[in-house]
């Protein structure tokens, strides 16, 4: 919106110094160059769009926060049982899912059943594997 504005003061200063009214030119300008000061367009850079991709993410990490304990819980689970007391990974992973589905609804972030026993089967593949 502010860029917008800014756009349209530039133009009316285009305007005004080809109808020769140079001050009415530099007021537009000035306006414009304000605006553009004002929500952080410095030196090519919108630094008004960089502070809110960084609150976006602040807020996705909120948001993602109580699934991430979900998932070390899945996780720890398997590492408990291991092979001994899990044929496989997709074995612990169907057993698991309904206590999985409970804490995350537990926790706030419910997780669709129709998908549980995949999310949490990738969830400990990819444990092991960052694990070794």
């Amino acid at each position: 919106m502010m860029a917008a504005f800014a756009f349209q003061r530039v133009d009316y200063a285009a305007g005004a110094y080809l109808a020769s009214q140079s001050e009415r030119a530099l007021q537009m300008m000035a306006e414009a160059c304000s605006a553009t000061a004002y929500y952080g367009f410095h030196g090519g850079f919108d630094d008004h769009v960089t502070m809110l991709k960084e609150d976006a993410a602040q807020a996705a990490d909120k948001g993602w926060a109580p699934l991430k304990e979900v998932r070390a819980h899945a996780v720890a689970l398997w590492r408990d049982g291991g092979k001994v007391k899990w044929k496989s990974m997709r074995n612990c992973s169907l057993k698991i899912t309904e206590e999985i589905l409970a804490l995350a609804t537990a926790k706030g972030r419910p997780m669709k059943p129709d998908n549980a026993e995949r999310t949490i089967y990738e969830w400990i593949r990819d444990a092991e594997k960052h694990t070794g």
